[in-house]
């Protein structure tokens, strides 16, 4: 979501009068005849070796009365490194990264790059107080995947401003191309992934504002991940029986584990709402909840909740606190237990589906999160109260840049997966980010 300028942000979040951006298609509050800039710079860090460093900017530019136009370019520069497994007390590969790049390198394995267009108009009818429609498209470019994307979205305003109805779609159509391992070589997997979005937000009173949110995904085509292997281990009875140990000594090492085998279709739904509330001692709090379900088995729910405080005359301190649980789905597995009778590379028995992909396991996660934005801009756009304002004599001929507010946040999260008894049970999550807005 587009990061809203300070001067509106302390209005929407105190005051409680705009629409609460949980849709598919982002909203952005941009005054007639201004263009903003936002440059972000994320840093994501955890302790399985993964490191993603990302640079942010989008800029919007209103080009006609009531429509703007939005260019955004994201870069991802990742050092991974592959999952080696001790959860078998063996050290074999368990998981292989796109980004993870053999041997010593300088710099990141992989930098990936994410193009995107949105154009908004603002529109009048004979029904309600009129609204936006906005599209646009996005194109992402990883090492080894692909991901295209157009979306739609329309919001309407009723009963004097005071309710939002909002309908969204995102069609994706990616592919992988996998560069290492068995299917390397094998031609691109398509992956077909559709996304629509219904909301409703509705102002309360004075200091009140609901949302509710239902969203539907169909997905279909390859849903695996060409990388990910599932260990072979004997079951009781057999002459090995110990999970901690390899099901043959005899076998090599690629006869012993299975790809990950994934239904080629999945339909997804969640349904939330938020409530945003304004305090006694001028603060304001959000709280959400989400539910989610899909026909593989997996269910989740989720609380987050946003304390914004602010600080001074232009100033905003958050807070955040999100609790998350989740089902596994129905065939999610740690290792393939194979009849003590195989003695084959090709043992019979196995289940039409499995996965042992953390993302689907079952795990509780909390994360704490604190934000801190400082507004450069009087109320008045046109009139900086702080300093940070420069001649720009450069090609785009802006004549006067503002500084509109600068915010840097961190987040930690703390994962648990009660299924795994392994390395992967003590996730933590470290991720830093800093965003500028700037008006011009």
């Amino acid at each position: 979501m587009q990061l809203i300028p300070m001067t509106f942000a302390r209005s929407w979040m105190l005051a409680g009068v705009a629409v609460l951006a949980m849709s598919g298609v982002a909203q952005a509050a941009v005054a007639e005849g201004e263009r903003f800039e936002e440059a972000s710079f994320f840093i994501y860090s955890d302790n399985h070796g993964n490191d993603i460093y990302t640079p942010k900017i989008s800029i919007t530019q209103p080009y006609a009365e009531s429509s703007s136009l939005n260019l955004g370019l994201t870069i991802d520069a990742i050092t991974a490194a592959s999952r080696h497994v001790d959860r078998f007390a063996n050290t074999r590969i368990d998981t292989l990264s796109g980004a993870s790049g053999g041997g010593e390198q300088e710099g990141p394995d992989e930098v990936r790059y994410n193009p995107t267009i949105q154009l908004t108009h603002g529109l009048q009818g004979p029904i309600g107080d009129g609204g936006d429609i906005t599209y646009g498209v996005s194109y992402s470019k990883e090492l080894d995947y692909v991901a295209r994307t157009v979306n739609a979205g329309l919001t309407w305003d009723f009963n004097l401003h005071n309710t939002t109805l909002g309908v969204s779609a995102v069609i994706g159509r990616d592919y992988w191309t996998p560069s290492i391992g068995y299917y390397k070589g094998k031609g691109n997997r398509a992956r077909n992934n559709d996304s629509y979005t219904v909301d409703l937000t509705q102002v309360i009173d004075d200091e009140t504002i609901a949302q509710l949110v239902w969203n539907h995904r169909n997905m279909n085509g390859y849903l695996a991940d060409p990388y990910y292997l599932i260990y072979l281990f004997p079951t009781a009875g057999s002459a090995v029986n110990n999970i901690y140990q390899p099901l043959n000594n005899t076998w090599s090492d690629t006869q012993q584990w299975r790809f990950e085998q994934m239904p080629g279709t999945r339909s997804r739904d969640a349904y939330a709402i938020q409530v945003a509330r304004h305090l006694p001692w001028d603060a304001a709090l959000h709280v959400a909840y989400r539910y989610y379900t899909d026909d593989w088995g997996l269910t989740s729910h989720t609380v987050d909740s946003h304390l914004y405080q602010p600080v001074g005359e232009s100033d905003m301190m958050e807070f955040r606190l999100r609790y998350m649980t989740q089902k596994a789905v129905d065939f999610w597995v740690q290792g393939l237990s194979v009849p003590a009778n195989s003695t084959t590379v090709t043992p019979t028995g196995l289940p039409q589906y499995y996965t042992g992909d953390d993302k689907l396991g079952a795990l509780t996660a909390i994360r704490f999160g604190l934000h801190y934005t400082w507004g450069f801009t009087a109320e008045t756009p046109s009139e900086p109260d702080r300093g940070f304002v420069w001649e720009d004599t450069s090609w785009f001929d802006w004549s006067t840049g503002v500084v509109d507010s600068i915010s840097v946040g961190y987040e930690y999260q703390q994962q648990t997966d009660p299924q795994k008894n392994d390395i992967y049970s003590g996730y933590q999550m470290h991720q830093l980010n800093i965003t500028g807005v700037f008006k011009f």
